[in-house]
């Protein structure tokens, strides 16, 4: 139901119950002077209704791993060198906590010529480095990362052909984000296309400033059921907004709406509204059902 739909019920009701014989219309000064007032009750009801008959939507996210060509897993103290390679490599990413140098060579004519060179002091936590050539070597090229330190922790270290244009690069032990929809008012369920052993179902997902998170190494389809936050209406809003809340749910505002409008000018009548709006309120209780909408949501391939 649109809010203009809402408010044009309202009207209505309050025609079909008044005793004084002299009916409103849309354009009525009357009822467009309580227009601001009938949008404040429609938001108030929405938002209310919503928390004890929740709209549900789904989403589908797709996302495709970042797998490493060459990687190491596992808490390692390097005293001296690491060494990965692989052919195409452009780009590298470990956890570490020490001083400790990461050098990404290209093998020419059977010698190793540097072409990227990070240093990292370490500050007594585990941290996030990360490098990537400007220009990617073609796919046949030998390419190799040397770690060098003298007493570095390394917890996971990869080489990669590519970083994928995300805000945050994925590394070995954090998740891909993907934005939640703007209405999001709340999980209902998590479903990955395949149960995902790594993690476990229970922390499959991670929500965080708007975005929800998968982890890194997942490949696959996911879906998302989520409870809908109402939009706010306000005295400004639009009528052909859609009200936040399922559809059997939205055929009661009306009544609240009309009650609210009528507590000045009719107390019998704004009672009447009241005790019916109660009415389907309960109904809704005793058994209403609820509709899943789609959304699909396209992750970018990594």
């Amino acid at each position: 139901m649109t809010l203009g739909e809402c408010l044009e019920k309202t009207r209505k009701l309050i025609n079909y119950y008044s005793v004084s014989g002299d009916p409103i219309t849309a354009a009525d000064p009357t009822f467009l002077d309580d227009a601001s007032r009938a949008k404040s009750a429609v938001d108030t009801a929405q938002k209310e209704l919503a928390k004890r008959f929740p709209l549900l939507r789904r989403v589908t996210y797709t996302q495709h791993a970042l797998r490493p060509l060459d990687s190491r897993a596992g808490m390692h103290l390097l005293k001296g060198r690491m060494v990965l390679s692989a052919e195409g490599a452009s780009a590298f990413s470990l956890l570490c906590d020490g001083d400790l140098t990461a050098i990404l060579e290209r093998n020419t004519d059977g010698a190793w010529q540097e072409m990227l060179a990070v240093g990292y002091m370490g500050n007594g936590r585990l941290e996030c480095v990360h490098g990537e050539l400007d220009t990617r070597p073609a796919e046949e090229i030998p390419m190799r990362l040397v770690l060098e330190s003298e007493g570095a922790y390394v917890a996971a270290v990869g080489l990669y052909r590519e970083f994928p244009p995300y805000e945050e690069i994925p590394l070995l032990d954090t998740r891909r984000f993907h934005p939640l929809p703007a209405d999001f008012g709340g999980v209902q369920s998590v479903k990955p296309s395949f149960r995902f052993v790594t993690r476990g179902s229970a922390g499959f997902y991670t929500l965080e400033e708007g975005k929800i998170g998968f982890p890194w190494e997942f490949d696959g389809a996911v879906e998302l059921i989520y409870t809908v936050y109402p939009q706010t209406i306000g005295e400004d809003s639009a009528e052909t907004m859609t009200l936040g809340v399922p559809e059997e749910a939205a055929e009661a505002i009306p009544y609240y709406v009309a009650a609210i409008l009528l507590t000045d000018e009719d107390v019998n009548l704004s009672q009447l509204f009241f005790n019916l709006y109660a009415d389907k309120v309960s109904v809704l209780e005793r058994g209403g059902s609820l509709r899943i909408h789609n959304t699909l949501f396209g992750g970018r391939r990594g």
